[in-house]
């Protein structure tokens, strides 16, 4: 009883932080939608997706992989491959991502002539972010893994939102004329300083958790089981932003703009269950290494009882209160309507499924899922291609919608072959008192 408590608490905890925060960003868009238009919006969208994306990229699945080989190196009281880990995510993290922002400011210089005034210099700004956010992302899963979910947690889904807000606000009353360019210097400004107080932060307390043992590399072993969990990554937590950059090289920065306006208030509906597998994460890898599958079971059918719940609360609402939502970005919002829906539904089919991504990444069987996930992108962009043209911003949200149900579903069944458990709404039955 103690665990389940511990579950929803926790859970609880992170909810209310995911979900306080993506009311902070959905406000801030509305707010820069009013001030600097649709398409100014669509630019910084893109820009910014860019950056989330790359800077997921380059840490190489190391920031993810953190759940399982922190997990399980706590488990075994081995220090030396906790540092040792956390050293060569930092080096990785930092070292390709400056590559990465090198070799993107280069396209961005060549193509500049191609673009809008507000174009290259949002996208320089979003790439020379990229080692920054990618090491601070290394710091907030390492920290997770060792269960500090406040530190994992609150500066970059809290504080990070709402200081952002304040700084925009205030640029406005200042008298700025904000453009893309703008608005991404502030975001950069904010997240370069946020990364290094969290760096502080998270050694200091690394240091007293774990002293100054040798540091133990396993390069070879981490690589292993690190490189698969990159692209379960960007599918799992960061999908949203891989669908606007594929998007985005299709539909106009105004449709984009739209687009993402109602994605984001979808996602409103996925924030219970990733907070729920925000805590599920370590507690699974634990109990896989230690061999307790009915343990297992019964945590991940709490969860998943517990996501479906909220998922079809948070759709009723916003079936009734959609249009009114969207109308607040500004009334040529409003046709992005009918792709929230079915966004919205493709989150409701994942809560129904069940955490079958994270089950299998923290307990050592990544590789189907980069299998499954491999066939799920190439789906996504030629669906996308073959669709948004076609149906527009419904299109685009329909290739999200079949390729999702593709993914969940296909990894439902390795959860039930290899880890004997059922992760979909059907596993509730096992919470049911027994007489």
């Amino acid at each position: 009883m103690t665990g389940k408590k511990s579950l929803l608490g926790w859970s609880g905890f992170i909810f209310l932080m995911r979900l306080s925060g993506a009311v902070t960003v959905l406000l801030t868009q509305i707010l820069l939608a009013r001030w600097m238009g649709a398409y100014e919006l669509g630019v910084y969208v893109l820009a910014f997706s860019w950056l989330i994306m790359l800077s997921t990229t380059v840490g190489l699945g190391f920031p993810m992989a953190s759940m399982r080989i922190l997990g399980k190196a706590q488990h075994d009281g081995e220090a030396g491959i906790v540092r040792g880990y956390i050293r060569r995510g930092r080096e990785i993290n930092f070292g390709i991502g400056v590559l990465a922002s090198l070799a993107g400011i280069a396209v961005v210089m060549l193509k500049a002539p191609q673009l809008s005034a507000s174009q290259p210099g949002a996208f320089i700004l979003a790439f020379l972010c990229i080692p920054v956010l990618a090491t601070m992302r290394m710091h907030e899963r390492a920290a997770q893994a060792h269960g500090w979910f406040v530190l994992a947690m609150l500066p970059n889904m809290l504080l990070r939102p709402i200081v952002f807000l304040l700084l925009v606000w205030g640029a406005v009353l200042y008298g700025v004329d904000l453009d893309a360019r703008q608005v991404m210097l502030l975001h950069v400004l904010l997240i370069g300083f946020m990364a290094l107080f969290h760096g502080l932060v998270f050694s200091a307390r690394m240091r007293r958790q774990i002293g100054a043992p040798k540091p133990d590399f396993r390069d070879r072993e981490w690589f292993h089981v690190a490189l698969p969990l990159l692209i379960v990554t960007l599918f799992s937590q960061y999908f949203a932003d891989l669908d606007i950059v594929v998007v985005g090289l299709i539909l106009p920065p105004e449709q984009l703009a739209q687009y993402n306006a109602g994605y984001r208030i979808a996602l409103v509906i996925s924030f219970g269950f990733l907070a729920v597998n925000a805590v599920l994460m370590p507690r699974v890898s634990r109990l896989y290494a230690a061999g307790d599958t009915a343990a297992i079971q019964s945590t991940v059918a709490l969860a998943t009882l517990a996501t479906v719940t909220g998922a079809a609360i948070a759709i009723t609402l916003l079936v009734v209160f959609g249009e009114k939502i969207l109308l607040l970005f500004g009334e040529e919002f409003v046709p992005a309507y009918q792709s929230m829906l079915i966004l919205a539904t493709s989150q409701l089919l994942l809560a129904v499924i069940g955490p079958v991504a994270t089950l299998l990444s923290v307990t050592g069987h990544q590789l189907y899922c980069l299998k499954v996930f491999s066939w799920s992108l190439l789906g996504l962009i030629v669906l996308s291609i073959v669709l948004t043209p076609l149906y527009g911003m419904n299109g685009a949200a329909l290739s999200v919608l079949l390729v999702t149900l593709f993914w969940a579903l296909m990894l439902r069944g390795y959860v039930r072959k290899y880890l004997n458990v059922e992760s979909s709404i059907l596993s509730s039955w096992v919470l049911l008192p027994r007489k």
